[in-house]
């Protein structure tokens, strides 16, 4: 027996849509249950979204105080869309994309209350390759790259007027370090999988 049960929700969820892409594999609108778990203290706990038995669309989840937790959403039990988590006093913490419930596209964190991001981390196919660091005032702090196996390749930290270049392999500064302080003064060491051979 199908249990369907209609709640209306008072929360602006149009901007935390699972796909703004008509051609994805949602099925956002196809749903033929709604069902509630509630806390001991009666407040709203979670909302599931079904179609056919399955996990379809948004679940969303929340705190005892009422603030969203979690936005999860779901193509027929598979993770896949945009993924959102929250704090307990409602700013949103992290921003994230799945494809069959790896990590693809973006994953985003952001200071709060103001929102500003603090870190942008590029997927693809669940391997990152590019992860961008801003402080809490919006000044870049560091750019990584990384190979395509997801190690760690080059890192670039910026503090103060002065910028750091360094190169990896297998985890360690191994190659090229520059140091550029005032956009003029540089220095550049090296080297070899961990130990500094020349300044």
């Amino acid at each position: 027996m199908k249990i369907t049960i209609f709640i209306i929700i008072l929360f602006p969820l149009s901007k935390y849509a699972c796909s703004q892409n008509a051609d994805s594999m949602f099925f956002d609108n196809v749903v033929n249950a709604e069902i509630a778990t509630y806390y001991p203290n009666g407040s709203i706990k979670a909302i599931n979204h079904t179609y056919n038995n399955k996990k379809n669309g948004q679940t969303i989840t929340f705190f005892e105080n009422g603030k969203i937790k979690k936005i999860i959403c779901y193509s027929m039990d598979t993770l896949h869309g945009w993924q959102y988590e929250f704090l307990w006093d409602g700013c949103l913490d992290t921003k994230y994309y799945l494809t069959k419930n790896k990590k693809d596209k973006l994953l985003s964190t952001y200071w709060c209350p103001d929102g500003k991001t603090e870190t942008e981390k590029e997927y693809r196919n669940g391997i990152l390759f590019n992860q961008k660091s801003w402080d809490d005032q919006g000044n870049l702090s560091s750019i990584v790259q990384y190979d395509s196996i997801g190690k760690l390749i080059i890192l670039k930290e910026y503090y103060k007027g002065e910028e750091m270049i360094s190169e990896y392999w297998n985890g360690k500064k191994h190659g090229k370090e520059i140091i550029i302080k005032n956009k003029m003064d540089t220095t550049v060491n090296y080297y070899l999988n961990g130990l500094l051979i020349k300044k």
